[in-house]
């Protein structure tokens, strides 16, 4: 028993090592795109993330920061770092899980192992574990600051942590309840991490039920699935369900009884320790130990709960990162239950076809006023037609946008109404097979690309010969199908050799995969790959990878005499995972990559001092938090996110300062930005009496003085609305003249004229308006791509691009399509300002939105080029294009549409041997994709298709234009060639 032990203990942390190294070397130095930049910077403000929040994650992450020893710009190197020994522990604990699993399969008795079965067990638990470490969403995650890495390691602990359970049961009851009391605490800081670990709980039932009844049933195996189910839901909601009762008491007793605020929270807590308190007391002196056991775990689930206290202490405290402001119990209740997204219906709901019938006002929303909570809002609920409703249904978004997406998925005709059968049809292809089955195959069949949509890779995929921009894609990973039919023999073995323990396998792989695909109910598109949701899942399906290596060798042992096959066999099983990790460095590979950070200091580079920044999405505005808060990069920059300053909390927030960051100057009040007012959604409603544009000063005076000319009376309350299609500002000229260029001085405009895309603005568009008013041009405001693109004015006749940023200025471009460029600031910022490390390294790996930054920088830098030439400034134009070449080479990121766009350019410039490199470059690779494409027909590559025929297309123009006949007739023939083909 010592033998095993011993040599189990010490292999499960040498393969645990193997993985926390690999991970060590190839993690992320700085920041990395999405929720990155958010966590690590609210890790080391202790700030308030997006809800629900992973306070524990964030209290050690905090811990890990102290690492850096004061150095801002290693705080998120060591921040990746605690997810490195997250998942290498994870491996660990795979490990020591598979080798229990597989002593049940080979039904040997402690410390009666032989050589060959600790070999066995030994093996089994180095393959299951390997793959996993090596697998494709479980290393990605392992390399940057995400819940997911602390959330994998906390389900495995539970997982073993059960087992160890039942091993011990038989030989000390009483003593094995502690690892009980370990699982139920763990639970708990699981739900400080996120609630993915807590899928875990029907199979720990299952694991309980199957030691304890002696004669268990199929009806008895169902009860304790169900006690199972309500055991999960207990525990996920159990913390929202105290924080409930909290915030109605609260409200009961500060509005009635008169009561200081928090009086709620302290009556519920103290009802919470005299009941935990109570049942302790009760079963310990009446010695009944299984119900003590009970009470010993329910009271260890809450004290793992308590730290969601930082939430509302930190909100309290107002740091510079603070989603949602829960800095009493009714807000923490709506931040606890991410009030903020959009409700997806599970079990009853609507179709997207479905006719809004009517509004019906909801819920109550109160909020903390000076000595009591007042009504604030209330909730919106929408009814639609019953008879467009279903039972589960899976195709109920109402984003206009999604509306072809269902019906391309289920081939429904463009005025047919969708049925049951179309609905599961939908849940299968889609939300079963592309959002879930996909990425199962990606970790354990192989993976075709990393392109977004892009599919698993079949074995014989490769038996023909492929075009350079499909087959020397970095994400191409070949398994040969190998770890997951090494999994599915598992599962066979363990079927055959231990009927409960599968059960148990199938219920985690189940919960974990099937049942988080119905509870997620997708919508037809995400804005990024969902597979990291599944890491519990893969890492299910690895340990029945392991026990395949362990039912192999002992067929082997039992089957085959020579003893060269019967060690050949399990040796090759154990180059899979060597394989897995072969195939996938070079996509995983993160330790050479900074740009999502230089981005984000770039843009705000592109800043003039005390500016007012509007940004959009995830990618362009985490990272600047990241950089401001964490590295104090530009913190005189204010960053405005638009879909934020949608809600009060927010535009409260933007009136206070922060670092050297002034507070906005903003007239209107809190009252007139306040959630459930007039001014949530103000719809254009034509005045005939109104011509042409009205003042924007005027119409923000009747907004604060609640005019009733421009109110209008709904269902839900009255709304403030807007009487004309655009608005003015009335602009002294002359006190301009130092930050309109002076190329630009005729463009000025007596008035600055705001004109409605949309139909309505939003409380973001008010602000904007609100702003430009109070601040008087005193601050500089700019707009990123994506927040432009987002407000519901048209700015483009009233932005010049600056650099990766686009400046407000009180002008009119009669040619608006045609972006007006500061060619002064924008070349001294993309010349000598900004930074752009390892963008020129071509053992670097980039995809996604790396790729989307690299094509926005060449684009960037063609606008300046372009401009250069218009002000007969040739020298500076060669400069620029030639940066860019030397700055984001072909090598590193191979050429696109922006290097297309570069070679007009670069032959009026006469520098034709840099445009033939890109041309013939360019060229050779899309005649040799449209070539195969044409013969094997991918809509995956409908884009790849059309950029080919826009290259020969410009390519072409272009040297004709610039007199080589010849060259543009060889460009002129590939366009033909593919044109007629496709």
């Amino acid at each position: 028993m010592q033998t095993f032990t011993r040599i189990n203990n010490l292999s499960g942390w040498a393969v645990g090592a193997i993985a926390t190294l690999t991970y060590w070397l190839t993690v992320e130095p700085t920041a990395s795109f999405w929720d990155c930049g958010e966590f690590i910077a609210t890790a080391y403000t202790l700030g308030v993330p997006h809800p629900p929040g992973a306070p524990l994650y964030l209290l050690i992450a905090r811990l890990f920061a102290y690492l850096s020893f004061g150095d801002a710009q290693q705080v998120a190197y060591w921040i990746n770092v605690l997810s490195v020994l997250c998942s290498g522990l994870t491996i660990t604990f795979t490990f020591w899980t598979i080798t229990l699993l597989g002593r049940k399969l080979m039904n040997v008795s402690s410390g009666k192992e032989s050589v060959e079965q600790i070999i066995g067990l030994v093996g089994s638990g180095a393959v299951g574990a390997l793959v996993l470490a090596f697998s494709d969403t479980f290393w990605f995650s392992a390399t940057e600051a995400e819940v997911y890495a602390m959330a994998s390691l906390l389900a495995a602990i539970g997982v073993w942590a059960i087992l160890r359970w039942e091993a011990a049961f038989d030989t000390n009851p009483g003593q094995a309840s502690r690892w009980l009391i370990l699982l139920a605490y763990l639970l708990g800081l699981s739900v400080g991490v996120h609630i993915l670990s807590l899928l875990i709980i029907p199979s720990v039932v299952l694991v309980y039920y199957f030691k304890r009844e002696s004669s268990p049933t199929t009806i008895k195996t169902g009860v304790a699935l169900a006690v199972g189910a309500g055991v999960l839901l207990l525990v996920t909601f159990g913390l929202g369900g105290l924080t409930t009762l909290a915030a109605k008491l609260d409200i009961f007793l500060v509005n009635q009884l008169g009561m200081p605020f928090g009086s709620g929270v302290v009556m519920s807590i103290t009802l919470l320790v005299l009941g935990l308190g109570y049942g302790l007391y009760q079963s310990a002196r009446k010695q009944q130990v299984n119900r003590h056991t009970a009470w010993l775990a329910f009271t260890f689930l809450w004290i793992g709960y308590l730290s969601y206290a930082l939430i509302p202490i930190r909100a309290e405290e107002e740091p510079g990162i603070n989603l949602n402001n829960p800095n009493h119990v009714v807000r923490l209740l709506a931040y606890l239950n991410r009030e903020q997204y959009p409700s997806r219906p599970l079990l009853y709901g609507p179709y997207f076809t479905a006719e809004l019938q009517k509004q019906e006002a909801g819920d109550k929303i109160y909020e903390r006023g000076d000595d009591n909570y007042y009504l604030k809002d209330r909730r919106i609920e929408q009814v639609y037609d019953e008879k467009a409703q279903t039972i589960l249904p899976r195709m109920g978004s109402m984003d206009a946008s999604h509306a072809d997406l269902y019906r391309q998925w289920t081939g429904l005709r463009p005025d047919e109404k969708p049925t049951f059968a179309d609905n599961l049809t939908f849940l299968v292809r889609y939300q079963l097979g592309h959002m879930y089955l996909r990425y199962f195959l990606w970790n354990f069949a192989g993976r075709e690309s990393d392109r977004q949509g892009g599919g698993w890779l079949a074995p014989w995929a490769d038996w023909q010969k492929l075009p350079s921009i499909i087959a020397e894609n970095a994400a191409r990973n070949q398994y040969w199908m190998l770890p997951l039919l090494l999994g599915v023999a598992g599962m066979i073995f363990q079927y055959r050799k231990h009927r409960s323990g599968f059960w148990v396998m199938l219920s985690l792989f189940l919960m974990t995969g099937v049942a988080l695909v119905l509870y997620s109910n997708n919508p037809p598109i995400e804005p990024r790959e969902r597979d990291y949701v599944f890491a519990p899942n893969f890492y299910a399906f690895s340990l029945w990878v392991g026990l395949g290596f362990l039912g192999v060798a002992m067929w082997v042992r039992h089957q085959l005499t020579l003893p060269r096959v019967r060690l050949a066999i399990p040796f090759v099983l154990l180059m899979i995972p060597v394989w897995m990790g072969v195939q996938n460095w070079d996509d995983h590979n993160r330790s050479d990559r900074y740009f999502s950070v230089d981005a984000a200091r770039n843009m705000l580079a592109s800043c003039d001092e005390n500016a007012i920044l509007f940004t959009g999405g995830d990618n362009d505005t985490y990272p600047l938090w990241y950089v401001q808060n964490v590295e104090g990069f530009r913190t005189d920059v204010r960053v405005l996110v638009t879909s934020f300053a949608n809600v009060d909390w927010y535009i409260e927030q933007m009136k206070r300062p922060l670092y050297q960051s002034e507070e906005l100057p903003l007239s209107l009040s809190m009252k007139e930005y306040q959630q459930g007012g007039p001014n949530d959604y103000i719809p254009y409603v034509e005045n005939p009496r109104i011509k042409g544009a009205i003042d924007a000063y005027q119409y923000l005076q009747l907004i604060k003085k609640g005019s009733p000319a421009l109110q209008m009376k709904t269902t839900l309350g009255s709304l403030n609305t807007l009487p004309a299609r655009a608005l003015y500002f009335r602009e002294d000229t002359t006190a301009h003249q130092t930050f309109i260029p002076e190329q630009f001085q005729t463009y000025k405009a007596d008035q600055l004229r705001l004109s409605l895309k949309g139909n309505g603005l939003e409380k973001k568009d008010l602000l904007i308006l609100d702003l430009i008013d109070s601040g008087k041009w005193t601050r500089p405001v700019y707009f990123n791509s994506s927040s432009q693109q987002s407000v519901n004015f048209d700015l483009a006749p009233h932005l010049i691009q600056e650099g990766d940023t686009f400046r407000l200025v009180p002008l009119d471009n009669p040619q608006p399509d045609q972006m007006l460029v500061d060619t002064d600031k924008m070349y001294q910022r993309l010349m000598h300002d900004f930074a752009y490390r390892g963008l020129n390294d071509p053992h670097a790996y980039y995809h996604g939105y790396y790729l989307m930054y690299a094509f926005n920088y060449r684009m960037n830098f063609n606008k300046l080029a372009q401009a250069l030439i218009a002000e007969a400034k040739p020298e500076k134009a060669r400069q620029a294009l030639g940066k860019i070449l030397e700055v984001i080479p072909d090598e590193a990121i191979p050429y696109d549409v922006g290097s297309i766009q570069s070679v007009p350019m670069l032959l009026a410039l006469e520098e034709k041997e840099k445009a033939d490199h890109i041309a013939d470059t360019v060229t050779h690779r899309y005649d040799e994709l449209l070539t195969y494409l044409n013969e094997h027909a991918d809509p995956q590559y409908a884009r790849e298709q059309s950029i080919g025929l826009f290259a020969f297309s410009t390519l072409a123009d272009a040297y004709y234009e610039f007199g080589y006949p010849e060259k543009a007739e060889e460009y002129q023939q590939l366009l033909q060639k593919h044109y007629r083909a496709g």
